[in-house]
């Protein structure tokens, strides 16, 4: 019953997310439109100034108590009521004319009923006998100068008896608050209208990222993973950043990298020397790829030698370097382990290996040049405990050999020799070499990469995996970016910072930057002994 968060886009976690992953770029929008308001109004706005003036009707009851006129009920409603009568005559055009006369005569310009129309605003006050003439105009004394007309005119304009319509009840219009001359415009008003542009360019900004995440299908956390997808994930593999690499591990890199195929090992190489698993290793990495190994280590009890395929959705999701790493960590708990390069179409582990000469391996195998593959194309302590079959040379038809029943015989001879194997498998939405291997293994590692892999494309992927009943054990997520702070653990955030200090990793950092340094110093602290040995000889 619970919503999918991501689908839904309305999660606090979700919203919280985008505010704290692009508050760099939503600040900056800030400074940005409050900075383009501010200059608008600055140097590009027609100011606006206003004067304003405030009228109040009375009336008298017939035995001339002004107080008791002003105290009753009924009285006060009809001073309302001409109140919004008188407000109705100032704006009205006759009233106007008066007021353009006046004006003209005071300071000699000339200006229309209407023009006068169009600068004022005359309100009458809520429930009070009062109403408000407001002027608007560019400069600050011309709009004071136009209310001085209407102030002086209103109150003899409108106090005049008036039997007739008022039945013997004279009313009065006072002024009781004059106008003055504006010291600052009305609009544009600044620090409203910086706020404003500040505040505007935030929200829009911040609603475009949070549209783009809804509409985002990239994985990025584990609860991607687990809120679309029963099988769990068994890994969890944070960015490896190999000392002097200064090019990312992008997509048209690796494209590049198996354009160049074999031939390539220079290019390649760039990208997987020194991403092994060894005592340079960062300690995140190395406790990722332990939390993985224990998490498989429980998957498999049918019994047998665990035989996993590890394979992703499609190409670029590091399932070679996963699976070459968890290799080599079996192997480390002293286990015997054999990697088997099935990738026949596109081979890295040899780059991986660093092994530069061309061996036979897997399709020599299955075609059945070597009649003994075990012994014949296996390299055996590529790493300590761990062997390594290559692929071979690439043959024109990978999927029928991994069909075959050599590969059925390889793998039942490599579980009486080994305690674990693992098989490096093509991706399963562009060839259908990993399914036909669904019946003889112990399960399925998808590897998917965080920040590239597409939520409907790996959906796509456990999908044909079901249809053909294959065993998916779960999910590794490759990549993942530790900063973004993505998913709902922070995984090895308090030990990473703990390693930091620790004589583990300040003896990896000695060896790895300062190994003359520490010479030279052991050498020096040596010598002083040496001289005070020569001389008390």
């Amino acid at each position: 019953m619970e919503e999918n968060q991501r689908d839904s886009g309305v999660s606090l976690t979700f919203l919280i997310n985008i505010l704290r992953r692009r508050i760099v770029w939503l600040l900056l929008a800030a400074v940005i439109g409050g900075g383009a308001l501010f200059c608008w109004c600055q140097f590009l706005a027609t100011p606006r100034y206003s004067s304003t003036a405030k009228f109040q009707v009375e009336i008298q009851n017939p035995t001339g108590d002004s107080s008791l006129s002003q105290a009753s009920s009924s009285y006060l409603s009809g001073a309302i009521m001409i109140a919004a009568n008188r407000a109705e005559e100032v704006s009205g055009n006759v009233f106007l004319t008066k007021v353009s006369e006046a004006y003209e005569a005071r300071t000699g310009k000339k200006l229309s009923p209407e023009a006068i129309k169009s600068r004022i605003t005359v309100k009458t006050v809520q429930e009070t006998s009062a109403f408000t003439v407001k002027v608007n105009a560019n400069n600050p004394q011309e709009a004071y100068e136009l209310l001085k007309v209407f102030e002086d005119l209103i109150p003899p304009y409108f106090n005049v008896a008036d039997p007739a319509s008022d039945r013997g009840k004279p009313s009065q219009v006072i002024l009781i608050d004059t106008g003055h001359a504006a010291k600052s415009p009305d609009f544009p008003n600044k620090k409203l209208m910086t706020v404003a542009g500040a505040v505007g360019a935030f929200a829009l900004l911040y609603f475009v990222f949070w549209l783009v995440a809804v509409l985002d299908k990239t994985v990025y956390g584990e609860e991607h993973l687990k809120e679309k997808f029963k099988q769990p994930v068994v890994g969890s593999i944070p960015e490896w950043h190999v000392e002097g690499e200064t090019a990312k591990w992008t997509r048209a890199a690796r494209r590049l990298m198996r354009r160049e195929g074999s031939e390539g090992q220079t290019t390649s190489g760039r990208f997987y020397k020194g991403r092994l698993l060894s005592d340079q290793t960062p300690f995140s990495i190395a406790e990722s790829f332990k939390t993985l190994r224990t998490n498989l280590t429980y998957v498999a009890t049918d019994g047998q030698t665990p035989v996993f395929g590890v394979t992703s959705d499609f190409a670029a999701a590091g399932k070679s370097l996963v699976i070459s790493n968890l290799a080599v960590s079996f192997a480390q708990l002293g286990k015997k382990v054999l990697l088997i390069d099935a990738d026949m179409r596109c081979p890295v582990q040899h780059h991986i290996f660093d092994i530069h000469k061309k061996a036979h391996g897997l399709s020599e195998a299955l075609a059945g040049i070597e009649t003994d593959p075990l012994a014949t194309c296996v390299l055996h302590e590529v790493q300590p405990g761990l062997d390594l079959m290559v692929s071979g040379h690439r043959p024109p038809n990978p999927s029928e050999l991994l069909s075959s029943e050599r590969m059925v015989q390889l793998i039942t001879a490599a579980r009486a020799q080994y305690d674990y194997v693992f098989i490096d498998l093509p991706p399963i939405l562009e060839t259908t070499d990993a399914g036909v291997l669904a019946t003889a293994l112990s399960g399925f590692v998808i590897v998917v990469r965080s920040g590239y892999s597409n939520i409907d494309s790996v959906g796509a992927a456990v999908e044909g995996m079901s249809a053909i009943h294959a065993n998916v054990v779960g999910f590794v997520l490759n990549d993942v970016n530790q900063k973004r702070g993505y998913g709902y653990y922070s995984h090895y955030g308090k030990y990473g910072k703990y390693s930091k200090y620790s004589k583990y990793n300040k003896y990896n950092r000695y060896n790895r930057y300062d190994t003359a340094a520490r010479s030279a110093q052991e050498n020096a602290e040596a010598k002083p002994e040496t001289e005070t040995d020569d001389k008390q000889a």
